[in-house]
């Protein structure tokens, strides 16, 4: 089991540090916005992330799943890694070639989705997997110690990452490139690695346990989620946290940039206030999980998660220096509930080796995320044209986290309302 304690500190520093799989990092707007992506752009990293996850059913689908949950799980998360190199590799490609903005961006994306879409193969298997392996009594403070390594490994991290930062236009100008987009590159580069480095680890945990009812048929789809009728409700709530997430994640880094937050400050405020909440909220979460259950635990952190985002709309330059200490501690507390609340609650509600259910959370996530980013892509580009013909006009980038955060308080409403008994 140390293997499974441990594997995931690769996995988050390569994901925090580039946005990997849940587009969760200031990084990765930066590093689009640095090849040059304009506000309206930026619409297609939830629509292609979230395009990703919900058609991560079509891998299984042209693959079908033969071996135990540890296998696919380790398969697919080395295909995911291995992709997300294209972040890095396909802009060095279209400017040798000599191609324009567009296609530098379209090859982003393209790799940013079949990250997605492998890599949630992996992650529907990991919680067969791992709901198999680790008993329902100790699955709580299992996830609690390996996410305090992961992210302890991350604080660290970002502590480099804030004094390595390059100062904005200093070093190499080739191709019209400044020294913070090769920075980014270089640190994209070096994430990977280290990522798949730490998947040998994943493929070194403990053998799936062979199923005792192997000789019967599952039932067919729609007749096991009948049998769970929670799970139907579990899944409207993921589908609007995500749908609130395709809003904030991607503007509220932008709008931190427009109010003049650098790369280098933000890096400083996640190890120093965001990653340290983050790491209580995981303690919290990993106590609570066995003695209030996931649903109650999944209620809380979405009250929290809500206030932290809510707290960004009354962002100024002026209250900038104080007030994001505020909204990023919130938003690491609840990310730390999160990180437990969301896999115990699929783990209660799902029969055991039954990975139909978490892959059909995770589908129905995906799709939220598509639909809302396409609401996006529809409203950023005139909302931008306005505002660039008159400044007084409401932010783009603050309109996009407003409606982030009504969505996320529907799900709080949702979550909240009294089950039927």
């Amino acid at each position: 089991m140390g293997w499974l304690l441990t594997e995931v500190a690769p996995a988050q520093l390569w994901s925090s540090l580039t946005g990997a799989l849940w587009l969760d990092g200031y990084n990765l707007v930066l590093f689009l916005t640095l090849l040059g992506a304009t506000v309206g752009d930026l619409a297609w990293l939830p629509v292609v992330n979230y395009a990703g996850i919900a058609l991560h059913v079509a891998v299984v689908a042209l693959w079908p799943i033969t071996g135990d949950a540890k296998r696919v799980c380790v398969v697919n998360t080395i295909i995911a890694r291995s992709m997300w190199l294209g972040v890095v590799v396909w802009p060095l490609i279209a400017w040798w070639l000599g191609l324009g903005t567009g296609a530098v961006l379209a090859g982003v994306f393209v790799a940013i989705f079949l990250t997605a879409m492998f890599g949630n193969v992996g992650v529907a298997a990991f919680m067969t997997y791992t709901a198999a392996v680790v008993p329902r009594e100790e699955r709580g403070r299992f996830f609690m110690w390996r996410n305090l390594f992961a992210f302890g490994a991350v604080n660290l991290a970002l502590q480099v990452v804030a004094w390595a930062w390059p100062v904005p236009g200093e070093g190499s100008s080739t191709a019209g490139i400044n020294a913070e987009l090769w920075w980014l590159m270089g640190l994209f580069a070096v994430a990977v690695v280290v990522v798949q480095l730490g998947t040998l680890m994943l493929a070194w945990g403990p053998a799936m346990p062979p199923r005792h009812d192997d000789h019967l048929p599952r039932p067919p789809l729609r007749d096991a989620l009948r049998a769970v009728p929670e799970f139907r409700r579990f899944m409207v709530i993921g589908a609007l946290n995500t749908a609130a997430f395709a809003c904030l994640l991607p503007y509220v880094p932008r709008l931190l940039n427009h109010l003049g937050m650098d790369g280098k400050h933000f890096a400083l405020l996640q190890g120093n206030v965001q990653l340290p909440l983050m790491l209580l909220g995981i303690v919290i979460a990993g106590i609570a999980l066995r003695r209030i259950g996931g649903a109650s635990l999944l209620r809380w952190m979405l009250v929290v998660s809500f206030i932290g985002d809510a707290v960004v709309l009354l962002l100024t330059s002026a209250n900038l220096g104080w007030l994001a200490l505020v909204c990023l501690g919130l938003m690491g507390l609840g990310r730390g509930l999160a990180s437990i609340a969301w896999i115990g609650r699929v783990q209660e509600l799902a029969p055991n080796h039954d990975t139909r259910f978490p892959m059909i959370h995770i589908a129905a996530n995906g799709a939220a995320g598509v639909v809302a980013g396409l609401g996006l892509m529809l409203v950023m580009p005139w909302l931008d044209a306005r505002h660039v013909a008159d400044p007084l006009l409401i932010d783009p980038a603050w309109a996009a986290v407003c409606a982030g955060v009504f969505i996320r308080l529907v799900s709080v409403a949702l979550a909240l309302w009294p089950v039927r008994r």
